[in-house]
């Protein structure tokens, strides 16, 4: 008699044909054969990175090669000039940039996906280092042919018999607010960076404002991010921490050539005069 089949994953290829078994075989030794040759261009790659690391160029401090900073940010932030000026201070420090989404903005930075982020507060500060930066107007987003887009600002007020949309998906909120489905309020930045045709918005005056800051974990502090810091804090490259060129070397002034005698050859001695008696 034989044994009763085995229940488990040798099983489930019982009623599988042979040549239909040694065709899958085959395609997964030939991915295998790719990824095995992917991965022998990575290191190679990633030699060439580390023996171009050696004479780079870092910030004081800094003498060993590093893997860049890992910048997030949330939607509405701008950070073109900052990127601009680390790139001229460290040509060969790799600055990222991630967009994060605002509700995993704290996240981001707690488990480490990011060695800093500009974060929309309120966030809790538990385990962080924050650094307030600037506030945003808020603005309501209405459809282009609203009431609301005659007038310059607006007040809560006015807002009051409005169906203001609240924790709708940011993807999906300004195309329900151009079917005529509300209104929303949001940050000025995120309202320009959705600009659109068929929707307006407006400064709502007495609404509270939101604040973006700099945030990143207690512990992960070094040389790179206080670098960073200093940049968004506008230090100029002479008050940074970045390397300064040696000061120049002053000529020493060359000393003034010997002046001729007076008259007659040189080296001749003065003729006497005599009186007469």
């Amino acid at each position: 008699m034989f044994p009763e089949p085995v229940e488990g994953p040798v099983s489930a290829f019982a009623s599988v044909p042979f040549d239909e078994l040694r065709a899958r075989g085959d395609e997964l030794r030939a991915r295998g054969g790719k990824l095995r040759a992917r991965g022998g261009k990575l290191r190679a790659r990633g030699d060439e990175l580390r023996v171009r690391g050696k004479d780079a160029s870092y910030p004081a401090g800094v003498t060993d090669p590093q893997p860049g900073l890992r910048i997030g940010f949330v939607p509405g932030v701008t950070l073109t000039k900052w990127r601009r000026i680390w790139g001229e201070r460290f040509p060969k420090i790799r600055l990222e940039l991630v967009e994060v989404a605002q509700p995993d903005q704290r996240p981001a930075l707690v488990e480490g996906r990011v060695d800093m982020c500009f974060v929309r507060l309120p966030v809790d500060p538990d385990q962080l280092h924050l650094i307030p930066l600037y506030e945003e107007v808020p603005v309501v987003v209405v459809a282009k042919d609203h009431p609301v887009s005659l007038f310059e600002e607006v007040s809560l007020a006015d807002l009051s018999e409005e169906n203001v949309l609240d924790d709708v998906d940011p993807a999906d909120a300004f195309d329900l607010v151009a079917g005529g489905a509300g209104v929303i309020v949001v940050p000025h930045s995120i309202a320009r960076s959705h600009s659109r045709r068929d929707l307006v918005y407006r400064p709502v005056s007495d609404a509270a404002p939101t604040r973006i800051a700099l945030g990143w974990p207690a512990d992960g502090a070094s040389e790179l991010v206080e670098d960073f810091i200093g940049i968004v804090r506008g230090r100029t490259v002479n008050s940074s921490r970045t390397p300064k060129a040696p000061p120049a070397v002053k000529a020493t002034p060359k000393a003034d050539p010997p002046r001729r005698p007076p008259s007659g050859r040189r080296g001749a001695r003065p003729v006497a005069r005599h009186r007469r008696g």
